[in-house]
């Protein structure tokens, strides 16, 4: 966890943004058109140049936000399950139509004493079919367990994703209140001092 300046890559472009919003604000946009004495440009360039220093004043916010960012289970993806639902659909419906068809076929066979050896084929074919069948049931009852154990596995994740996002709001006021805005301030009125 970094000690001063909490600019990982993936903070970089929320540092950024709250200087932006600090720009922008109407406090520095009033002070720097007052001043006349430096650019909103100039005031960018030195923050960045200073931007561990500015993010040393919001580090507590930080921490508990790699903290909690670091630590949030993520919600497990769900293409086993999706590809198991839809297994559990398919396979039970073609093979009981398979085993429908060769049943009939070889029992009809049988009945009618013809073709007794094709008969017995297709009998067990469709016996086959029937365990085929039943497997793809019993595979479908586990998939639908899966699908709502991952879903249930789902939500604390959500919850846990509304704290990092709290956390990082709270980071980004700070941030923008107790560094970026009095660093701008500073550098205005150091500006603005006769040399």
């Amino acid at each position: 966890m970094p000690s001063t300046d909490p600019t990982r890559t993936e903070d970089r472009a929320d540092f950024e943004d709250i200087l932006e919003q600090g720009l922008s604000s109407p406090g520095i946009t009033e002070a720097l058109r007052a001043a006349d004495t430096v650019t909103g440009d100039q005031l960018r360039a030195w923050a960045l140049e200073s931007r561990a220093a500015i993010a040393a004043a919001a580090i507590p916010e930080y921490r508990t936000y790699v903290e909690l960012r670091s630590t949030r289970p993520r919600a497990a993806p769900s293409r086993l399950g999706n590809g198991l639902g839809a297994l559990a659909v398919l396979v039970p419906a073609l093979a009981a139509a398979a085993a429908a068809v060769f049943l009939v076929l070889g029992y009809g066979f049988r009945l009618l004493g013809v073709q007794q050896r094709l008969a017995r084929g297709l009998q067990a074919a469709g016996w086959l079919a029937v365990a085929v069948a039943t497997a793809a049931v019993l595979t479908g009852i586990v998939a639908v367990l899966v699908i709502a154990v991952r879903h249930r596995m789902a939500r604390p994740a959500s919850r846990d994703g509304a704290r990092v996002a709290e956390a990082r709001a709270a980071w980004q006021r700070a941030l923008l209140e107790r560094g970026v805005l009095p660093f701008l301030r500073h550098r205005i009125e150091e500006a603005g001092r006769p040399g």
